[in-house]
């Protein structure tokens, strides 16, 4: 085990369980294990200091997190459950070309989710990591604050531990969702098909011949409303490669999109789908063959400031691109070189 030679799927899977019981985390190692399907981490709170291998044609999902309790597991997830925390890992697809859209880490309704120091690559199609929410109750309750700007993202431990604790955190005060990406690289194969980090509340679409933002603007001349927004996302010092969208928020509010590097994706960062209150601070977006940033539907109160943009192969929207009933989209200041 942990070889990178033997299947260790079956034995990883054992971990979770046991981690579900003892309420204990997974430590790695530093090893490398070969996975040859899904390893659902549900209910377990962290895994790091490690790599995983994706080896299998036909699998697109090498770990998954729900927060909604599962009837097959041994013990039912606590109600103040915090999500999981995967510190230092990495995770490699390249072995890995089917076509999904369900990433390579893929987080359901896991509020209080820390991904950090992680390197997700061998990205095929679909995104590198995904993240979504279906609750509709969420947003009754406060929020914790972003972390402050000068958080020191590098120091991993001290973030995971920070948003971590499931036990001692008071259900009736905490954020429901509050997602951290950090110091993570997301490295994308498969051009056009795949995007690196996705943040996403999903509609249910029930109307004929609609199935997207766009079908409902094309088909009613409205953006549809939305109001139970993932909130509480920081995506920090990051780095995405290729793709299509760099990193894309939908139907998020409250969330803040720094100090990352964006480069050679169609649109570095995307915010769609009545996205709301989001800061985009201090980024490196250079090589975007569309916009740098992309505003769309219905997305308010979104703030671009101090970002370094580099769009030499933009096709007429090198800075950024909004449009449908967005409102109080700021911009400025930004930098934007144009080498001539």
């Amino acid at each position: 085990m942990g070889d990178g030679v033997a299947d260790d799927t079956i034995a990883l899977r054992r971990c979770t369980f046991e981690s579900i019981a003892s309420q204990r985390g997974i430590n790695l190692h530093g090893r490398t294990y070969r996975i040859t399907s899904i390893i659902n981490i549900h209910g377990v709170p962290l895994i790091f200091n490690g790599r995983l291998n994706l080896d299998h044609a036909t699998q697109r999902v090498c770990l998954l997190a729900r927060y909604t309790p599962n009837p097959t597991y041994p013990d039912p997830v606590p109600p103040d459950w915090q999500g999981p925390v995967l510190l230092d890992l990495v995770v490699d697809g390249t072995r890995c070309t089917a076509a999904d859209q369900s990433g390579l880490i893929y987080l359901e309704r896991a509020r209080g989710a820390v991904i950090a120091g992680c390197q997700v690559y061998g990205v095929h199609s679909g995104p590198g990591i995904y993240v979504r929410s279906t609750s509709f109750e969420e947003n009754t309750k406060p929020f914790r604050p972003p972390l402050p700007l000068d958080t020191d993202w590098s120091d991993h431990a001290a973030v995971g531990t920070a948003f971590a604790p499931r036990l001692t955190l008071d259900p009736a005060t905490t954020a429901p969702t509050c997602i951290r990406i950090l110091t993570t690289d997301v490295a994308l194969l498969g051009g056009e098909l795949c995007h690196g980090i996705i943040v996403e509340t999903p509609y249910k679409w029930d109307e004929p011949g609609v199935s997207s933002m766009h079908d409902h603007y094309q088909k009613h001349g409205r953006v549809k409303e939305i109001h139970n927004h993932i909130r509480g996302v920081v995506i920090a010092a990051c780095s995405v490669q290729g793709g299509y969208y760099g990193i894309g928020l939908y139907s998020v509010a409250e969330a803040m999109i720094c100090d990352n590097t964006m480069a050679d994706s169609i649109r570095n960062i995307s915010i769609q789908n009545n996205s709301r209150s989001i800061n985009v601070l201090r980024n490196f977006l250079l090589g975007s063959s569309s916009a740098s940033i992309h505003v769309a539907y219905g997305c308010q109160d979104i703030y671009v400031q101090q970002n370094l943009i580099e769009p030499d192969l933009a096709h007429g929207e090198g800075l950024m691109q909004t449009y449908v009933g967005c409102d109080n989209i700021h911009n400025a200041p930004n930098l934007s070189l144009i080498h001539i």
